[in-house]
């Protein structure tokens, strides 16, 4: 079964203006029972998505932590790592790099998220096509004009 890509176009000019954005994804998955591994681009970028997904809501709480070098903790469905090969018995990867992961097809589904500038669109096409090339199934939600 191909994985499925979801490439969200946010009106937030930069990655990090759209954090919030992904802890609503992160949520949401969580609601749904699913595993999610987030692929973030630095130690930096990990350690600012861990600490938001704590205050990010004031009535639930997401069971989530940082995926280093030591292997999960079991029972959590929230892995959030930057250098690291998560576990294969996830269901999401967010993935917030500007390339795409060689671990992407041990995942059944793949979020994109895409800032609202001409060079993060251009590196979405061009993930776009390698996805395309390894014949994933892709969907684009434009936040932007919502």
């Amino acid at each position: 079964m191909p994985t499925t890509v979801d490439f969200y176009l946010v009106s937030e000019p930069l990655i990090s203006e759209a954090y919030r954005f992904v802890c609503r994804l992160v949520d949401k998955a969580y609601t749904q029972k699913c595993c999610v591994y987030v692929h973030a681009n630095s130690p930096e970028e990990a350690k600012t998505l861990d600490d938001l997904l704590w205050t990010f809501r004031d009535d639930a709480f997401i069971p989530h932590e940082l995926f280093e070098k030591n292997p999960p903790s079991p029972n959590v469905p929230i892995q959030i790592g930057y250098k690291t090969v998560p576990e294969s018995d996830q269901n999401i990867l967010v993935n917030l790099t500007e390339q795409v992961p060689e671990f992407f097809q041990q995942f059944k589904r793949v979020l994109e998220i895409v800032p609202n500038n001409d060079a993060a669109k251009k590196i979405s096409r061009n993930k776009f096509r390698t996805y395309r090339e390894k014949n994933c199934e892709m969907t684009t939600h434009n936040l932007v004009d919502a």
